[in-house]
């Protein structure tokens, strides 16, 4: 058994004494020359770390008040692709966005309400507005809208900032990335209401670097009651499936239940041949090998959640969310010019998590968050040599890990609108792996770990 003990003390402090009173500032337009309005702009010193943000205007002009001795503006809009500049000067110059591949009738502009607004170190997207006339069928894939996230090898990542973390209401989470993209792309994008994008993620959210924070849906005054949604869709290209789902939500001034459940019949087959011609010794051998496989899964992701209304401030919130993967199979067959292969791994995955949070009226939260994790995996190999010679093992592995999280935070507002926030958060890792052989001769590559985890973090911030 190992046990790992982590302990890290954050503090931190509005501004940095890297800035000066100067200015940064500049003009935006498209290859027309013309100005852009409502393009947004991030300020940051030259090694990433989030100074500033703001909209351009009418006129395409934007204007920091800082200004670090180096600089990168990321320039974001819509309609237009992300562009990265660098800089010393206090005038940034005029920048050119290129146009993307948008029709003009998709663009829709309702009344003054604002697609982006900038609050503080956020960047606050209006998802319904975002999403409009877009073909997104789930939460995933409304964020991939979002000016500046990219999907990079099935990963999120912001520009200027590589990887991002995921936050749901805004509550820290023991589910780790790949458990979070499995519930929000099981949850239909009618149900975000916004998404907050931070570069420098406050610690109060007790995540690292960057984040996206997505806000669902609450009660609003004229669209309370009970709200439903029956989705489903098929995909055919290099893997085919089906997908479908409910959701129901109930809002009230006092209480808001949400209930989801989403079913993914998951199928893939892929396969290559290979044929190839070597010479030695002025001899020609003809060497083929081919591959066929596929893998087909069930997922079933449900989720249920509650949160009572106190009053206006204070609430206390109650969820229950779960992702079943039980008859997983993947089968591999290999053949070249000396021998015949089967892999056949059927496995059965299982993830619960419960979370219970508390906001109180004078700036108090607080949360406890727990996640269990199962997954078993049966392997069965079988190779066959064109001698006739025969191998066979069966292989098990097997992964347990219990995860919790427990969070208090505080903030105070203090005169000439400053914030004081301090807090501390505790999480425990449980990690339970093995991997057995069933052959006396590979006894010795058997495996067994245990693996405990501590981790405390304490910090405090004013601005």
């Amino acid at each position: 058994m190992k046990i790992y003990f982590l302990m890290s003390i954050f503090l931190l402090a509005g501004g940095s004494g890297s800035l000066t009173a100067q200015t940064v500032s500049g003009k935006v337009v498209n290859t027309e020359q013309q100005p852009i309005d409502g393009a947004t702009i991030i300020l940051q010193t030259s090694d990433s770390t989030f100074v500033d943000a703001t909209i351009s205007n009418a006129d395409g002009n934007f204007v920091f008040n800082h200004q670090p001795e180096a600089y990168r503006l990321i320039f974001q809009h819509l309609l237009y692709h992300t562009i990265e500049k660098k800089g010393k000067e206090k005038d940034a110059g005029i920048t050119v966005l290129q146009a993307k591949d948008y029709a003009l009738d998709e663009v829709i502009v309702r009344g003054e309400r604002p697609l982006v607004k900038v609050e503080g170190s956020r960047l606050t997207y209006d998802m319904p507005q975002l999403t409009a006339n877009k073909l997104v069928t789930n939460v995933y894939d409304a964020l991939k809208q979002l000016p500046g996230v990219m999907e990079q090898n099935g990963v999120l990542t912001l520009a200027g900032a590589g990887s991002i973390n995921i936050i749901l209401n805004g509550k820290p989470t023991s589910m780790n990335y790949e458990q979070l993209v499995t519930l929000l792309k099981g949850m239909p994008a009618s149900r975000v209401e916004r998404a907050e994008v931070m570069y420098n993620t406050p610690p109060q959210y007790h995540v690292r670097g960057a984040a996206i924070n997505v806000i669902l849906k609450g009660y609003k005054p004229g669209e309370g009651g009970l709200q439903g949604e029956i989705n489903g869709n098929y995909v055919q290209a290099n893997k085919a499936g089906e997908e479908g789902g409910v959701t129901f939500a109930y809002l009230s001034p006092k209480l808001d239940i949400d209930f989801m459940y989403n079913l993914n019949n998951h199928y893939n087959r892929q396969g290559y041949k290979l044929i190839t011609r070597h010479t030695l010794n002025d001899e020609i051998h003809n060497i083929s090998q081919s591959t066929n496989g596929e893998n087909r899964q069930l997922v079933h992701t449900f989720r249920l959640g509650g949160n009572y209304k106190f009053n206006e401030q204070s609430q206390l919130g109650l969820s229950y969310t779960s992702s079943l993967n039980p008859d997983k199979q993947q089968s591999v067959t290999s053949s070249d010019n000396h021998s015949t292969t089967f892999n056949h791994a059927p496995a059965e995955e299982q993830m619960h998590n419960v979370a219970l949070n508390y906001t109180s009226g004078f700036g108090l939260t607080g949360g406890i968050d727990y996640t269990y994790f199962r997954n078993k995996e049966e392997q069965s190999f079988r190779s066959i040599e064109n001698n006739g010679q025969e191998t066979t093992f069966l292989s098990n592995t097997a992964q347990y890990i219990n995860r919790w999280k427990v969070y208090v935070d505080q903030n105070h507002t203090l005169s000439n609108a400053w914030v004081l926030n301090y807090g501390t958060s505790f999480t425990y890792v449980n990690n339970h792996n093995s991997q057995r052989y069933n052959l006396a001769a590979m006894s010795g590559m058997n495996k067994e770990s245990r693996v405990d985890e501590y981790t405390y973090n304490l910090y405090a911030s004013s601005g």
